[in-house]
């Protein structure tokens, strides 16, 4: 990737991560996966349906999904976490 390209793409993902933290969404990391600026998000945009990326177990509670989406030239993921079970006492 040349350095002009580089910058572009940077640019695009600062421009797309200040929208999102505009409408609320908290911007939890940033990196390149070689073809483009990749943002890690709290929760998912309300524009945006996204499809799942992969599993990834969590002890015997089951599994987070990450999902993502191409928005504006950047891609969004994010995790969805499986509700958590709770004991409950029939006491």
């Amino acid at each position: 990737m040349n350095h002009e390209r580089n910058s572009d793409v940077l640019y695009a993902a600062a421009n797309t991560a200040r929208e999102l933290e505009n409408s609320g969404i908290e911007i939890l990391g940033l990196h390149s996966n070689g073809r483009r600026a990749v943002l890690i998000l709290d929760r998912p945009p309300t524009m945006v349906g996204g499809h799942l990326k992969r599993r990834q177990p969590i002890g015997s509670c089951g599994q987070d999904r990450v999902m993502a989406a191409e928005y504006q030239g950047v891609q969004l993921e994010w995790t969805l976490r499986p509700p958590m079970l709770r004991e409950v006492s029939h006491g």
